[in-house]
């Protein structure tokens, strides 16, 4: 008895439909392990047209270490306002899906979304409403991206 054409349609959609996601993985405190350099730290607004700027100048340094037990430290050395500033942070990281959260042991929480790890680029953004700019037509949706590079 020979199987009919959509029977043998539907064998082959199953099958496809079960194999491996060819998509990134949300990330696991394994794959966030190490020493990372902020390489591009991009605000954009969702105006009309969209505006899109780098916040960190020549100089400024974003450097964040992931422990193997979820502890991380970052040390800033920004130059986004005069006077030049440095700033230490440290806490635990805790993850949910694609969201990372920074149990920081300097003020509360804060969390980044669409947490992707490829190879040896961390990218991290906001949430596009958990920050806002200040335009000449009122406060706007603010996002910030952060593109990290593993050291």
């Amino acid at each position: 008895m020979r199987p009919s054409l959509s029977r043998c349609i539907l064998v082959i959609l199953v099958v496809s439909a079960c194999g491996d996601a060819t998509g990134p993985k949300p990330p696991t405190i394994a794959s966030l392990v190490g020493d990372w350099r902020v390489t591009s730290n991009l605000r954009k607004t969702f105006t009309v047209p969209p505006d899109s700027n780098e916040l960190a100048r020549p100089g400024a340094t974003i450097a964040l270490s992931v422990f193997t037990d979820g502890q991380y430290f970052r040390h800033d050395s920004l130059d986004l306002l005069p006077p030049p500033s440095t700033s230490d942070d440290s806490g635990s990281i805790a993850i949910s899906g694609d969201t990372v959260t920074f149990s920081s042991a300097l003020g509360p929480p804060y969390s980044f979304t669409h947490v992707r790890v490829r190879g040896a680029t961390l990218t991290m953004s906001d949430s596009p409403m958990a920050s806002f700019a200040d335009t000449s037509s009122g406060s706007v949706p603010l996002l910030i991206v952060w593109t990290l590079r593993r050291q």
